[in-house]
């Protein structure tokens, strides 16, 4: 299954399917579905994922979607290995500007050396600066659990909005 192994087929679903459909039926900054105009709505765009859709955010959407979206949450991301895709994101999106980057994990979340080295990783790349657009908040005391992404949703939120 192709969307278990890299998420490929979910980052180009995302990129011809949804946000076309979701440009062509609701109201959005873009002037419509089609790929130029979502990438010039880009700014008014946001990338949220938990868990797994966190993992297609680091290894599918960052690398290939960038154009679309200028606002990312990437919450307790899976397991992956950033360092294939790092030198595709510095070369080829280091031009798009990043409003705001914001990724957190529990303290106890057995993935969360894992997603402190995808955040170094990410801010030594691109247009991603620690403190200035990027942020990680590490939510005291509660694993991979529903209650730490809530908490994270909130959070983001707030600096989004």
């Amino acid at each position: 299954n192709q969307l278990l192994t890299d998420g490929s087929q979910f980052a180009q679903e995302l990129a011809n399917d949804i946000l076309p459909y979701i440009a062509d039926n609701y109201s959005t900054y873009a002037s419509g579905p089609s790929a130029e105009a979502l990438s010039e709505a880009r700014d008014h765009f946001a990338y949220f994922g938990l868990s797994w859709s966190a993992m297609f955010g680091y290894l599918n959407i960052l690398p290939d979607d960038m154009e679309y979206f200028s606002w990312y949450a990437l919450i307790a991301p899976s397991r992956v290995n950033l360092q294939s895709k790092a030198e595709i994101i510095s070369e080829k999106y280091s031009t798009y500007p990043v409003h705001a980057f914001y990724t957190s994990v529990g303290s106890i979340d057995q993935i969360r050396a894992q997603s402190e080295l995808l955040y170094t990783t990410l801010t030594g790349i691109g247009p991603f600066t620690d403190g200035d657009n990027s942020y990680q908040v590490i939510i005291e005391h509660v694993k991979h659990h529903y209650e730490s992404w809530c908490t994270s949703l909130y959070n983001c939120l707030l600096l989004f909005f």
